[in-house]
């Protein structure tokens, strides 16, 4: 009966912004939460204390300049700025990604995932977000709306591309789009 008790009041006295939103891989008992941020609002912390922001009001060019593989400023960067963050990298969203259930889209199961999830694998067009993965996120964030999101990282062999986040299709890309294109923004503060 202790036992029982002891769960009881552990279960009746955690904070409401506890509860579980998105499946968290790998027999982990931390949980991605939404929070209220001082700049960001309503936001989402991960277990490594990464905040992610809802998406912010307007779509943005990611054009100006860039240094080892990253937008330095562009307008998408400076949105961020503004409120105290950074345009996520594409490591960022690979690492949001594996809180999520993943499928490999190169067969369509689940097989070979550990790579997504261990963060061996940093390729495009590999992992997405299975059916489940794709509703807890939008769960998380319901602001998605199937746009596609920037990322600060630019292709080493063609600056004029960088990497976005595609929400209908869950998956990082790069497509043929020069950074001139106005996509959706969402920012992160470490």
């Amino acid at each position: 009966m202790k036992t029982s008790l002891l769960t009881l009041f552990v279960v009746l006295c955690l904070p409401a912004t506890t509860f579980a939103m998105g499946r968290v891989k790998h027999d982990s008992s931390d949980y991605l939460r939404q929070i209220s941020h001082p700049t960001f609002g309503s936001a989402v912390i991960l277990p490594d204390n990464t905040v992610w922001s809802m998406a912010l009001p307007g779509k943005f060019n990611n054009k100006g300049p860039h240094k080892d593989g990253e937008v330095t400023s562009s307008p998408a960067e400076n949105a961020c700025k503004e409120i105290g963050g950074t345009l996520p990298t594409r490591q960022d969203y690979l690492q949001l990604m594996k809180y999520f259930d993943l499928i490999n889209i190169n067969d369509n199961s689940n097989y070979g995932n550990e790579l997504c999830y261990n963060g061996e694998y940093t390729e495009r067009k590999y992992c997405a977000f299975s059916k489940e993965g794709m509703q807890a996120m939008h769960k998380l964030f319901p602001d998605m709306n199937g746009d596609r999101f920037w990322t600060k990282s630019i292709e080493f062999d063609n600056w004029m591309i960088a990497d976005f986040f595609d929400s209908r299709a869950g998956y990082l890309d790069y497509d043929d789009h020069t950074r001139g294109a106005k996509f959706a923004v969402r920012c992160v503060a470490k």
